[in-house]
């Protein structure tokens, strides 16, 4: 069973002059350019699979050329800075469904003085790029914009990831007491809710699909059907025994994860029907038929695989 989520990126740039306090001049804010995409690097994929650190650095610099998905460096950098002024996260509540993260970085006064036409964000101070774009006209032409000595830069970076809106189904076969088999419905759950155990969450620093530490609702079992893209299954519920997850291989864009149900977990006088499974960013819910009649001589593993990539 495989589940793929979709990400993007998009920059907003301001500039503003501050007081002798370090205060903003009240009027002084400008917004030079319109809200643009970035490019999600090959490297920026890969910190995904194994670290939650891929947001923490901002950079600014004055190349022109053309992002690329091998891009790790900015091409003639001018300044970074780690100082996240800002982070707000939340869930589209209609379609299309996304959670979003937005953390405002901010170059103080001086820091990033002159022309710039190109901006990134990552895990250090140079180098390691999560994404890279040139800066863009509301044309989606490259273009500059000039930050003055006695300016500040804010750069606001948000993240979106998508979940797939379509029902992945087929048949799995189970050996044991329980083998025959089974038909499967793996489907997006709590989409519209921003929590980071039941539903769909970025985290300040990024989040990848190998942090994942569910305590809550993320490893539940039901006796019920699995509900809409917006719900959860239905039923009685118990919790899982554990989730287990694999290591993860450069450039796959994948990890595959275990839900582990132990010989005293989801012995449901109807049998087993679904489960709601928290991975990365994302949740999601299986459901089986027909019903497995687990007893507390069984123990039952969903085996899932995750994979991300670049929105279109």
């Amino acid at each position: 069973m495989q589940v793929i989520e979709q990400c993007e990126g998009i920059f907003s740039i301001s500039v503003f002059k501050t007081d002798n306090n370090g205060n903003e001049v009240p009027g002084s804010r400008r917004e030079p350019v319109p809200p643009f995409r970035n490019l999600i690097t090959n490297a920026g994929l890969d910190r995904m699979g194994g670290f939650g650190d891929f947001l923490t650095w901002c950079q600014v610099g004055s190349g022109s050329g053309a992002p690329a998905p091998g891009d790790t460096t900015l091409q003639s950098r001018v300044a970074g800075t780690n100082i996240r002024n800002s982070t707000v996260t939340g869930s589209q509540g209609s379609a299309p469904y996304f959670t979003w993260l937005r953390n405002v970085m901010r170059f103080a006064q001086g820091v990033a003085t002159g022309v710039l036409a190109e901006v990134g964000i990552g895990w250090a101070s140079t180098g390691s790029l999560f994404s890279r774009a040139l800066i863009l006209d509301a044309l989606g032409t490259p273009t500059t914009i000039t930050v003055l000595a006695d300016e500040s830069l804010d750069v606001t970076y948000e993240l979106r990831s998508y979940p797939s809106v379509t029902d992945v189904t087929g048949t799995i076969v189970a050996t044991g007491n329980i083998g025959g088999s089974y038909n499967y419905i793996l489907r997006a759950a709590n989409v519209t809710n921003n929590d980071s155990q039941s539903g769909w969450l970025i985290e300040a620093t990024g989040v990848s699909a190998g942090q994942l530490s569910p305590t809550g609702d993320g490893k539940n079992v039901y006796d019920g059907s699995i509900g809409p893209i917006t719900g959860r299954p239905a039923g009685a519920v118990q919790r899982g025994k554990s989730i287990t997850v694999s290591a993860y291989s450069a450039g796959s864009y994948k990890r595959d994860f275990s839900l582990v149900l132990g010989l005293n977990d989801a012995n449901f006088p109807t049998g087993l029907r679904s489960a709601m499974i928290k991975i990365g960013t994302g949740c999601y819910q299986i459901q089986v038929d027909p019903v497995i009649a687990k007893t507390p001589n069984d123990e039952v593993v969903f085996n899932l695989s995750h994979s991300w990539a670049r929105r279109q």
